[in-house]
């Protein structure tokens, strides 16, 4: 569905062992699957209690990433990184 990038390769080569036998969903012989089922968990619980809630409020990613660009926090890490590339001798950009 599109809702998480998995950056993990152990959740990889544990989603590769996944088998559903029926009802059952598992991993079968001496294979894990317990990094598959708390993601599982996770989506489910974002998807079913926190999307719902960030969607009434019109939070999307593009904005939270906007207000964090302008945050004091940032814009003193940004001077920070400034003066110390300056301190080192490389021109920073802007």
């Amino acid at each position: 569905r599109g809702m998480m990038a998995v950056r993990s390769q152990e959740l990889i080569d544990e989603m590769k062992s996944i088998v559903r036998d029926g009802s059952s969903i598992a991993a079968y012989g001496r294979n894990k699957d317990d990094r598959v089922m708390a993601t599982a968990l996770g989506c489910a619980a974002y998807a079913e209690q926190v999307q719902p809630r960030l969607m009434q409020m019109r939070v999307t990613r593009k904005s939270v990433q906007a207000q964090e660009l302008t945050a004091p926090e940032s814009q003193v890490v940004g001077r920070q990184i400034n003066n110390y590339l300056q301190y080192i001798g490389v021109k920073p950009n802007g």
